[in-house]
């Protein structure tokens, strides 16, 4: 679309890509990123499932990998849907853990602590799986996109107009408010850009007051690991 600034006497155009993208990172940082920082259980989860190989550590993370959650192990091949009795915790090891359980030959069990980290755009196992198990990675996706990325066709244009975002309570408006920003700067008019941002920054900080009220009637608490039978913390 083609508008005209009248503080500058110009005429600057805005496309509707130009919109869309701005729409999308503002829906990804003012307002997702907002989210999953503020909900401790995780208000967007995804499962991501692995089936490990003889003698390899390291497996791809999927397309849309954003944080880990945790890892469940199954040590029998898992039913539809995920359950079974010998689901386990997988457990993140620190840099001076890196060798341990190397030396193990016998395979994940019960008794063995399977450990992981994250290298690049992998996950990594030890000690290295002898035969096939199935993982359960348990991780925050990135935020959605909304317009299926530029039409090659029709240059400034979105691929579709039909995407569309699982609002939350009206808090769109936060992106929809910094995107309007984005536009005004563009188009010089830096009292609406002001006035958007001001409106944006109040409307981020009631989320944040009032997301984290979830759980009202259960506040965060430790977590208490426990040991369920032998070996070095499974089950925890």
């Amino acid at each position: 679309m083609e508008v005209a600034s009248g503080a500058s006497g110009t005429t600057a155009t805005i496309t509707d890509w130009e919109i869309t993208d701005a729409l999308n990172v503002s829906l990804s940082n003012k307002l997702y990123d907002v989210v999953r920082q503020a909900v401790g259980d995780q208000y967007y989860r995804k499962q991501f499932v692995i089936t490990t190989v003889t003698g390899t550590q390291g497996y791809d993370l999927p397309g849309d990998f954003l944080n880990a959650i945790s890892v469940d192990v199954w040590l029998q091949a898992p039913t539809t849907p995920m359950t079974t009795n010998l689901k386990i915790n997988a457990r993140r090891y620190m840099e001076y853990e890196r060798n341990y359980y190397q030396n193990i030959l016998l395979g994940w069990s019960e008794g063995c602590t399977v450990l992981y980290t994250l290298s690049a755009q992998q996950i990594i196992f030890q000690p290295t799986p002898i035969t096939s198990s199935w993982i359960g990675l348990n991780y925050v996706p990135t935020s959605p996109q909304l317009g299926g990325g530029q039409s090659p066709t029709t240059p400034g244009t979105p691929n579709n107009y039909t995407d569309t975002w699982d609002d939350i309570n009206g808090w769109a408006e936060i992106a929809i408010l910094d995107t309007a920003a984005k536009c005004a700067l563009k188009l010089k008019q830096f009292d609406v850009m002001q006035g958007c941002m001001t409106m944006a920054a109040a409307m981020k900080a009631d989320i944040q007051g009032l997301i984290n009220l979830r759980h009202a009637g259960e506040p965060e608490r430790a977590q208490f690991p426990f040991v369920q039978g032998w070996g070095d913390g499974w089950r925890e």
